[in-house]
């Protein structure tokens, strides 16, 4: 009988092994169909969307001009649906540091720099899948599935925004903690940190939950990240970068999901600022409170600089998602990963804000109430960071 048992109990195990694989087989199929579809596919004018900004702003650079102004190549937003001006360059707004790599790039042709920033990207979705289905072997292959059918991951190889590098940083922040290297994971941390501002209550959390070595680091590596513009452009390019945020209308896209944007395209500002604050402050008390794992701390601040920034688009939702898919999934996480999926692409563009700020939420609910399994006794890794 307890034979009879022991080969139940295998086969079972045995087919949920084979599931798996084949569930991350799937998903990697689909990352690669949209990969190759974005690599392939045909752009030209205004069809190049961000290649043609990020393209413009390095070409500017190397010519010594305002790489945060808008130029013939910079994509041109029609926004006249949201009562706005017709149409007006969208700008590069990534940080001064990452100027150096754009404009190396865009000593190409546009068409050459779309191919090359494409295979970048995508050489960066795929490398931190395989790190977390190497690293994680209980990472479920309906989580790569939903990775790779999820509307920020397609969008972001579509249209050449940045989003994968800040993935990748992620899943390096978690594999460098997880093995104890505390140091590297700071420079991940500090790296996707620098990438996007918004994101620094992930720096903030950090410190109020202990993980202060990581944090330290992670402070160090933003500074540095910083200064280094210096040395190359001189104080000017920064001047450029904060002027290009002035008069900014990003915050009339319903796909800006953030508290603030979305509530004052309703005309309720406030209620906006109201609960940005009320989820901040909260999250800061929650991580004295309870004093986190490194991952739970990391999947609920990276949630809160998403909910409570000035400007957060919904592909951001690619930071928190290493931390998401490196723990078993609850019913509530199910319900608000698929609030993500491609599928959403076919709703109205105004719901679809309001239903990714409702995913958005119920991921950082889940993290809020799962109980991972190092939670009461900690990660050794973060308890050493306490005493450094």
């Amino acid at each position: 009988m307890d034979t009879t048992l022991i080969a139940t109990t295998d086969g079972k195990t045995n087919g949920r092994r084979e599931a798996t694989r084949f569930g991350i087989a799937v998903g990697l199929l689909c990352l690669s169909i949209t990969f190759l579809a974005s690599l392939l596919g045909h752009r030209e004018g205004n069809d190049y969307t961000t290649f043609g900004t990020l393209w413009a702003s390095g070409h500017a650079a190397i010519n010594g001009l305002n790489p945060y102004a808008g130029y013939a190549e910079t994509y041109q937003n029609d926004y006249s649906q949201f009562g706005t001006t017709a149409t007006f360059p969208d700008v590069n707004l990534n940080p001064p540091w990452t100027l150096p790599l754009i404009e190396g790039l865009s000593r190409f042709s546009l068409k050459r720099f779309t191919l090359v920033w494409t295979l970048l990207n995508g050489a960066c979705f795929f490398a931190s899948c395989i790190l977390l289905i190497v690293q994680y072997p209980q990472l479920e292959g309906r989580q790569v599935i939903w990775f790779s059918l999820c509307t920020p991951t397609i969008m972001t190889l579509a249209s050449g925004q940045v989003y994968g590098w800040g993935f990748l940083a992620a899943v390096l922040a978690w594999m460098f903690h997880r093995d104890g290297r505390l140091a590297a994971a700071g420079v991940a941390a500090g790296f996707l940190i620098a990438l996007r501002p918004t994101m620094v209550p992930w720096l903030i959390l950090l410190v109020l939950a202990n993980h202060r070595k990581v944090a330290a680091v992670a402070a160090a590596t933003i500074f540095t990240l910083y200064l280094l513009p210096l040395a190359i452009y001189g104080p000017a390019v920064y001047v450029e970068w904060f002027h290009a945020f002035q008069g900014d209308l990003h915050w009339l896209h319903p796909l800006d999901i953030a508290f603030m944007p979305l509530f004052a395209r309703y005309h309720l500002p406030h209620l906006g600022i109201a609960l940005a604050v009320l989820f901040g402050v909260t999250g800061c008390w929650w991580a004295v409170r309870k004093t986190p794992d490194f991952s739970t701390t990391s999947g609920v601040a990276l949630c809160l600089g998403i909910l409570c920034a000035p400007l957060a688009w919904f592909h951001y939702i690619l930071f928190p998602a290493p931390f998401f898919m490196t723990r078993r999934w609850t019913a509530l996480s199910a319900i608000g990963a698929c609030l993500f999926l491609i599928i959403t692409l076919f709703i109205p563009a105004g719901i679809q804000g309001v239903v990714y700020l409702v995913g958005t939420v119920l991921i950082l609910c889940s993290f809020l109430s799962f109980r991972h399994a190092d939670f009461a006794l900690r990660n050794s890794a973060s308890d050493a960071s306490t005493t450094v």
